[in-house]
């Protein structure tokens, strides 16, 4: 198998170079890009989104390391949003907040700098806060599992990764965080990484299922409820495909009354429903223009395939939202 390293010019964004070095590790840095996808980078998920909320300059800075098989990324950002990102089947997540102005919420909780936090409902975790530095690591949930199986000396049908919450002593934590951050640093630092793919996974499986078999942990609990509202309620948003979408759907889609709906949105994404998915299709069509190329009409279809179709109301509240009109995204070049 040869594996490469993908190296974005951190002085323009739209440059790539590519460089093939066998058997070591993927790479991708850029400070002050316009947009993020996961998706796009070849990590385990099947859905993700960075929700703007309110109005302010989108960009984020992004490291990410990365084997066939295992994930390091650290992310942040500048803006009040939610981070959507849904997993696929076959893996497991950790999100590590590090730092983070106004209140940090995972799936509905209060953030600590020292625990470690799983997916919630659905594979899913939902980040919301004013601004944020979060690392985050994926692994294959079979590995994992048979990691924490061998550590615990139990058999593997007796792990279940029912936790959502390790709680960590402080110095724990912030010896996890700093062991990311050094083999990030090490790793997008240098052409030839003294680590190997497989050294790396075999590093990151082995700190992450000793953190889980350490940690005092919480299961899935009180908060539950709101955040597979939430997610029940993004699966119809994705259904419609840009239809439209009332409170009602909202309410029979996660067989929830209108307050339950009102409340986990709320503590889940600080904002009412309507108004998040409004949100979400505003971002939406930004992701797609960023990516755009340049060509009469594309603004008008995007907004209408994105279920926009009041087009002078959609110019205004983009313009709000992201400080410049629809047409001026597509139209920027890279510095």
């Amino acid at each position: 198998m040869q594996i490469f390293r993908v190296c974005h010019d951190t002085q323009s964004p739209g440059g790539t170079e590519m460089t093939e070095h066998p058997k070591i590790i993927n790479t991708w840095r850029s400070d002050h890009c316009p947009l993020y996808s996961p998706k796009d980078l070849g990590l385990n998920v099947r859905e993700e989104a960075i929700v703007q909320l309110r109005p302010g300059d989108f960009t984020v800075d992004v490291s990410v390391a990365s084997s066939e098989n295992v994930s390091l990324v650290s992310v942040a950002t500048a803006v009040d949003s939610v981070g959507v990102t849904v997993l696929d089947p076959g893996y497991t997540a950790f999100a590590l907040p590090v730092s983070w102005s106004g209140e940090y919420l995972v799936n509905g909780e209060s953030a600590s700098a020292s625990n470690l936090y799983m997916p919630g409902e659905h594979d899913s975790f939902h980040l919301r806060s004013k601004s944020r530095l979060t690392q985050g690591v994926i692994v294959p949930r079979l590995a994992f599992t048979s990691t924490v199986a061998a550590l615990r000396g139990v058999d593997l049908e007796d792990v279940e990764l029912s936790a959502r919450v390790l709680r960590m002593h402080p110095k724990a934590g912030a010896m996890i965080r700093a062991r990311i951050a050094a083999i990030l640093n090490e790793v997008m630092g240098s052409k030839r990484p003294r680590r190997t793919a497989l050294e790396l996974e075999e590093e990151i499986l082995g700190l992450m299922a000793e953190a889980y078999v350490g940690a005092r942990q919480s299961p899935r609990g009180r908060v539950r409820r709101t955040d597979r509202i939430v997610r029940l309620a993004e699966e119809r948003f994705m259904a419609a495909e840009g239809g439209p979408l009332s409170l009602a759907d909202i309410c029979m889609a996660a067989g929830v009354s209108k307050s339950a709906v009102y409340t986990a949105f709320d503590r889940v994404c600080g904002v009412s429903p309507l108004a998040y998915f409004h949100k979400r299709r505003l971002t939406d069509v930004r992701s797609k223009l960023v990516n755009g190329a340049p060509r009469r009409g594309l603004v008008k279809q995007t907004a209408l395939e994105a279920g926009l179709s009041e087009l002078g109301r959609f110019a205004g509240e983009y313009r709000e939202l992201f400080g410049e009109l629809p047409s001026t995204t597509l139209n920027r070049q890279p510095p």
